[in-house]
This record gives C-alpha cells, structure tokens and sequence, in this order.
C-alpha cells in the first residue's frame, strides 16, 4: 500500500483536500485530528485529555498521537492519505519506521501553502459532523441543509479548537513545530509544494497534479 501526507499549517485545507481525495476513491483519507474528535465524542480516557489539551491551545505528545494513529493504519488495507501528521521531527522519525515495518511505500508529501490571511478566514468559517466528522466550510463547502451533514443527517458543529485567540497560539505553535517537521521530512522524502490559494476545487486539481508526480517518482 502507499502512503502520502497531506503538510501545512492548520486551517491551511488538508482536511478539505484529504475527504475530497477519499471521495475520489483512489486513497483513504485519514486524518489525526478526526481521530481525535472522535476520541472526544466518544469520551474515552485519551479524548478526556486530548480535550483538555486542546482546549489549552497544547499540542498532544508524539508517543501519545503516534499509538493512536498507528493503531487505526493497522486496520485499513488500501493508500492512505495522511492528514495531521507529522507534525514534529520525532514523529517524522516514528512515521517512517512505521511504514518500514508495515511494508507501507511512504511516496512524500504534498505541501499546502498559505498566509495567516486564508487561514484565519477559513477557520472562521469551520464546521465538522458530530457523526461522521465530514468538515464543511460555510463559504466554500456548505451544507446542503443549514447545520445539518449531507452524509449522515448528522449535526454540524463548530470545532472547539476553532475560536481565534486558540487559533491563533496553535497557529504560532504549529509554525515553530511543523518548520522543523518538514526539513525532517523532506530530508527523507520528496515533498511538492503547491499554491493552496483558491476554492476547493481548485486547489484539488493541484493536489492530483502533485500525486501524480509523486507516484511517478515512485516508480
């Protein structure tokens, strides 16, 4: 099986561009911080904490986010589309050995990149089932019905992580992390940047565009 990441800053679209590429059929999207929410939602011992964490703007520890994600990749059996990790150099290191061990082709990443500008307005405008965790964007992926998930009839909710003054530390957090994680990966890996300006749509037909590449150097 393979296995690209989906890099960038949150609110940068990873999630957007990740259920776009489940839906296409050709990867399963899965994304750490769903895995997360559903913890939450479910209220087991790990979701009571990472809720707390969350709610602190603090980032989970790479041990901890490492065995939960591992845990849910042993379950699935085609390419996977990875959202959410790595987001240090550590988790980088254990991703790969992960992969290695599991027969995984990890074929690099594709990069989003945005300005705090995009950013802050497409968290402005986040909201995610509390069923099935399908994001929406009251702007560029709304509902068909106000509140209510076209999938599962769900409710949407506002991510508690999605308030400005959270999302501005997790913004600065994240940056200082994820600099550091992506000269890891790309030490490892190749990773394709593209302009994540744009509509969904838009910024989707870049993403084929970069797995392709991906695959063709893979091969």
């Amino acid at each position: 099986n393979k296995l690209v990441v989906l890099l960038g800053v949150p609110g940068s679209g990873k999630g957007t561009q990740g259920a776009l590429l489940d839906r296409s059929g050709d990867y399963q999207h899965v994304s750490c911080g769903a895995l997360f929410r559903d913890q939450i939602r479910t209220g087991t011992a790990f979701g009571r904490r990472v809720k707390a964490q969350t709610e602190a703007g603090v980032m989970t520890s790479c041990e901890e986010t490492a065995a939960m994600l591992f845990e849910h990749l042993q379950s699935i059996h085609r390419s996977v589309v990875l959202d959410g990790f790595p987001r240090t150099a550590k988790q980088v290191e254990l991703l790969d050995h992960h992969c290695r061990d599991n027969g995984i082709n990890l074929l690099g990443g594709v990069l989003l990149a945005t300005d705090v500008a995009q950013v802050t307005a497409r968290i402005a405008g986040r909201w995610v089932c509390d069923r099935c965790g399908r994001p929406y964007h009251l702007e560029h992926a709304p509902p068909q019905k106000a509140g209510i998930c076209d999938a599962d009839g769900g409710t949407l909710l506002r991510r508690i992580d999605d308030t400005e003054a959270i999302a501005a530390k997790r913004f600065q957090t994240a940056q200082e992390g994820e600099r550091e994680a992506l000269s890891a990966f790309r030490a490892r890996h190749p990773v394709i940047e593209i302009d994540g300006a744009g509509s969904p749509s838009e910024v989707f037909a870049k993403v084929l565009n970069a797995l392709e590449a991906l695959e063709r150097g893979s091969s």
